[in-house]
């Protein structure tokens, strides 16, 4: 006789807490629910849409794209939902996915399996299919196997084969490849200026004027990782007004102290809804957003790294210059 979203916050609240005792091995299976909430409001699922996650874990960002639905829109029952699809490569993972919607109260069809190497979602002629949105936090710097890219059939990744050493753009090859509209990924900030064969890739990618925004993260978010992370926004269908432009939004500074770990940070409310507006209004905030052309970032040779095109206020530390050379 419970609300279905009091048992699914319940549910995630568990998690939560599960999550901080599992140290590394958390982030296989949990991104924080401040870093869903966030996605869902970039991702703005509407009616009927069809919202994908190939990596989903245990379903956080799947179910906050849903939720965020719901709080927009009021009465789910009145309306026509978004439809939620998800595949993951741990049968244990898998099954508090499939959990984590049903006490949500949530339709989802979530399958078991490797993504990279078997998509379980396809057309009946083999083909990959296409989701309105798709979205994920996949495994950082994930080592993969390039001849399971050079061998790939369904025509995944036409901007190049990724190093050993990380899958980033891997993935990202694949959600765009499975993606009608807009794709949020959260990553390793280091898949933002990497070079070699994955700044080809970027640059590549950018060539295409599918990228829309990217979002440098605070560190200290995550279970498995000190390291800051970033969202990389991409969209098949960017309006007019955003075509040969990226936004770059540099939230850095935007957490408060973690409520029950000592050693994390979070997102507030007041964070999470300053993102996502700077997002939704594309516009340039000093030390916080700028929107440069895609000449720009050509001139700084595919280079995303968010401090390239906005500092944070006050971030810049002053030098010693001869104290410097001397030691």
């Amino acid at each position: 006789d419970i609300e279905s979203d009091r048992l699914g916050n319940a549910y995630e609240y568990l998690l939560g807490k599960f999550s901080e005792g599992s140290g590394k091995s958390a982030g296989e299976f949990y991104t924080p629910r401040e870093i869903a909430e966030l996605i869902g409001g970039i991702l703005d699922p509407q009616e009927e849409e069809e919202i994908y996650d190939p990596a989903c874990g245990s379903g956080g960002l799947l179910v906050r794209a849903f939720t965020s639905f719901a709080a927009k829109y009021g009465n789910e029952s009145t309306v026509n939902v978004p439809r939620l699809f998800g595949q993951e490569i741990n049968r244990t993972t898998y099954a508090m996915a499939k959990m984590n919607a049903i006490i949500h109260d949530v339709e989802a069809d979530i399958r078991i399996g490797d993504t990279m190497e078997r998509p379980a979602f396809r057309n009946e002629d083999g083909s990959i299919y296409k989701f309105d949105k798709v979205t994920a936090n996949p495994m950082w710097s994930q080592k993969i196997d390039p001849s399971i890219i050079d061998k790939d059939p369904y025509n995944r990744f036409p901007f190049g084969t990724t190093p050993k050493s990380s899958a980033d753009w891997a993935w990202i090859q694949h959600m765009l490849a499975s993606a009608k509209k807009r794709v949020a990924v959260v990553l390793d900030q280091g898949a933002l200026f990497r070079g070699n064969i994955e700044g080809k890739i970027r640059k590549k990618i950018l060539e295409r004027d599918v990228l829309e925004a990217v979002i440098s993260l605070p560190e200290k978010l995550f279970y498995n990782t000190t390291a800051a992370g970033c969202i990389l926004v991409f969209n098949w269908q960017k309006p007019p007004e955003r075509k040969n432009r990226i936004c770059f939004i540099n939230a850095s500074g935007e957490y408060r102290k973690h409520s029950d770990v000592r050693r994390l940070y979070q997102l507030s409310p007041d964070n999470i809804d300053r993102i996502a507006t700077t997002f939704s209004n594309f516009n340039d905030s000093e030390g916080f957003s700028r929107v440069v052309d895609l000449d720009d970032i050509a001139r700084n040779d595919g280079n995303l790294n968010v401090t390239l095109y906005v500092a944070a206020l006050g971030e810049q530390e002053e030098i010693d210059i001869p104290e410097t050379i001397k030691g």
